[in-house]
């Protein structure tokens, strides 16, 4: 019986198992679309970052459920963040239990508030974080933990378990989002980073096959009944995302309709617009609230706009990951951050960008980061920047970035490499960047000026996370931990440089920011 194949369990829980509704209706579980992409991304380590009310814990738990009457001495733990939480978990494995055909219905040994044991040995403990530990002692074949972001702390909890789950085991870890800190956030920006050993799956809200309002109900305003005139915000979406009137009707409708436990009330409009992208995911860098001190706050909507049209490279080849090949004539700025050490360590990579001149301004066509050492590294990158068209290649030289450059110098006699100007514009005979307090600040100051005038543009959502994650302590600005910044200041780099190399370079005329024409 333990041999029985995802699908075949998938089958027994769509016909077996029974669930109230939104409309408090008794009805078989049938998988939504969300369910079903959960399923079919199933692994035995998963972070699935949800919208709210899409059936991903129902899911979780009629799987596992199953699996308890299928594999004698199953153990399961289902952990929640408060106790009315535990409470409805607690009463949807009763459903499945009790809607059970009595030929299959297995008996319960044990039956409590928050433990299951049934004949065949199998057990479903179901518990409020903090009610018991786990630990070595223990040993568990299937977690869930419900809601991750809301636990005061999570880490100690999931320590315990991954120490109680054997590597056949499953841990799911599922929650809506909560602010930019806390463990959940930290492990999904290590999945986002290819830091982590866990599979993450998110669901957003146009997953949810109710989030839409046909047209003339009389649940929304007037206004809204009949066809739509759509904002410029909400035609990116539709046209970024494929949505129609109906989800944008139920967009609208939600915002106006979100209440704050918290507060005591409904929210106003501004309010709600801030916390939708929370509450009902859109993309995995605007879900997140930051706090006030965020660098690129005041650009915030142009990096949303950034978000809905970002997307996976082209192509991937090693180190490189290609958004836009390189193009005959075109004009390329090519930006190096060298990480530490002659062999960088694996949470600091070398890392980069390359961006193209356009008539419109700058665009973000390739992004690199690598394991490797000075040398090969040196000779790999001097291999992209002559592919792309030999594109003006900035080594960042604080650190070992001198020794890149020792190579692209002596070695490899790289024709196109930059050469540091004084504030009188003055070539001073160094090449490379040394990036300062001083000229942080200006690079990033560019970065924004370039983004409010829509001069610039990047598809990578690495640089769209770092931008985001950037703050202000005491003057010092860097990512918010564990995000990396490696990325968004190469980006920023590139941008300050487009507009300085006129007389020795030629990479454009006139400054970045005055570039005629826009982006179509």
């Amino acid at each position: 019986m333990a041999n029985i194949d995802l699908a075949t369990k998938i089958m027994m829980m769509e016909n077996l198992l029974y669930i109230v509704d939104k409309d408090a209706n008794l009805v078989l579980l049938k998988l939504n679309y969300a369910q079903k992409l959960l399923f079919s991304n199933w692994s035995h380590q998963m972070i699935d970052i949800k919208s709210r009310q899409e059936g991903i814990s129902t899911g979780i738990l009629g799987m596992f459920f199953i699996e308890a009457q299928l594999i004698p001495g199953l153990v399961v733990a289902i952990v929640s963040h408060e106790d009315y939480a535990t409470r409805r978990l607690l009463d949807k494995v009763d459903i499945f239990h009790k809607h059970l055909p009595v030929e299959l219905k297995s008996k319960l040994w044990h039956d409590s508030d928050n433990e299951k044991v049934f004949e065949n040995g199998s057990t479903i403990y179901i518990g409020t974080a903090g009610q018991r530990s786990f630990g070595r002692g223990d040993t568990i074949h299937r977690v869930l933990v419900s809601e991750e972001a809301h636990y005061s702390d999570a880490e100690k909890l999931l320590s315990g378990l991954r120490e109680a789950v054997p590597m056949s085991g499953y841990i799911i870890r599922e929650s809506t989002p909560l602010g930019d800190s806390g463990y959940f956030y930290s492990s999904v920006q290590k999945c986002l980073e290819q830091q982590s050993d866990y599979t993450l799956v998110p669901f957003y809200w146009w997953y949810g096959q109710d989030y839409r309002i046909p047209k003339g109900s009389k649940i929304v305003l007037e206004r809204d009944r009949g066809d739509l005139e759509f904002t410029p915000k909400e035609v990116e979406l539709m046209l970024e995302k494929g949505l129609d009137e109906e989800q944008i009707r139920w967009k609208r409708w939600k915002v106006r309709n979100m209440f704050s436990e918290e507060k005591g009330r409904f929210l106003t409009s501004e309010e709600a617009a801030n916390i939708f992208p929370q509450e009902y995911i859109e993309d995995l860098e605007s879900c997140w609230l930051g706090p006030a001190n965020r660098v690129f706050e005041e650009v915030e909507e142009y990096l949303k706009s950034w978000s809905l049209k970002a997307r996976d490279p082209i192509r991937t080849e090693g180190m490189v990951e290609i958004w836009k090949e390189p193009e005959v004539g075109a004009k390329y700025i090519f930006w190096v951050d060298p990480a530490g050490g002659e062999s960088p360590s694996e949470g600091d990579p070398h890392d980069g960008v390359i961006l193209k001149l356009n008539p419109w301004g700058l665009e973000h066509v390739v992004s690199i980061r690598s394991w490797t050492g000075q040398k090969p590294f040196a000779y790999k990158i001097a291999e992209i920047g002559q592919k792309y068209n030999l594109a003006l290649l900035i080594v960042e030289r604080n650190g070992v970035g001198r020794g890149v450059l020792n190579y692209l110098v002596n070695d490899i006699l790289y024709k196109n490499l930059y050469m540091e100007r004084n504030p009188a514009g003055e070539l001073t005979g160094k090449y490379g960047w040394n990036t300062d307090h001083y000229n942080k600040a200006s690079m990033i100051d560019g970065a924004k000026t370039a983004i409010r005038s829509s001069s610039v543009i990047t598809y990578d959502r690495s640089v769209i996370r770092q931008l985001r994650a950037l703050v202000d302590k005491n003057g010092k600005i860097a990512a918010k931990p564990p995000v990396r910044d490696d990325r968004a200041l190469s980006f920023c780099g590139a941008i300050a440089i487009s507009p300085q190399n006129r007389v020795s370079h030629q990479l454009a005329v006139g400054d970045f920011v005055t570039f005629s024409g826009r982006r179509v």
